[in-house]
């Protein structure tokens, strides 16, 4: 890696916690007539802009391209050497987001990964050309003390876990 681009990746590392992926960005991109995808099997696809214009507006949450206001920050990890590129990122804030871009996905057998608090040292939550299905919105926690039981959302920090439990 050279020497300024460490210094670029690192830099913004730092910064990134400050920043949260999901907050005051928005699809503001003129959606291309195809966007090129790779599928799981490693086949380039390109995706209908009726389809993508069609996710989009289904979901409660945000879907990002790659010229959207917020597409640069929200595909980072915490692992500045990571740097994938998805096609879309679909920043889900329920559950049911989460079914439509699953379901997206598996319609163009579209290659996935799943960002919850961007931790993977691997950098598993995110993917080059395919579906990054990000969790960081989907914040919560439930604690039910008669049963004994928590429930966690997909893109919760430890840190709210601590609050949610600790009297």
């Amino acid at each position: 890696m050279k020497r300024r681009d460490f210094i670029t990746s690192s830099s913004l590392a730092l910064t990134l916690p400050l920043f949260p992926a999901w907050e005051g960005y928005s699809a503001d991109s003129i959606i291309p007539s195809e966007l090129l995808a790779i599928t799981g099997e490693g086949k380039n696809i390109m995706i209908k802009k009726t389809d993508i214009a069609d996710l989009k507006k289904s979901l409660k949450g945000t879907l990002l391209l790659p010229d959207d206001n917020g597409y640069n920050i929200a595909r980072l990890v915490r692992n500045s050497i990571i740097d994938k590129k998805p096609a879309l990122i679909a920043q889900c804030i329920d559950e049911t987001d989460i079914q439509k871009a699953v379901n997206f996905a598996r319609e163009y057998s579209l290659l996935t990964a799943v960002k919850c608090g961007g931790h993977s040292v691997s950098g598993k939550g995110t993917c080059d050309l395919g579906i990054m299905i990000d969790l960081s919105p989907f914040r919560g926690s439930r604690l039910d003390i008669n049963n004994k039981r928590i429930f966690i959302t997909g893109g919760s920090w430890l840190s709210e876990l601590d609050e949610a439990t600790v009297p």
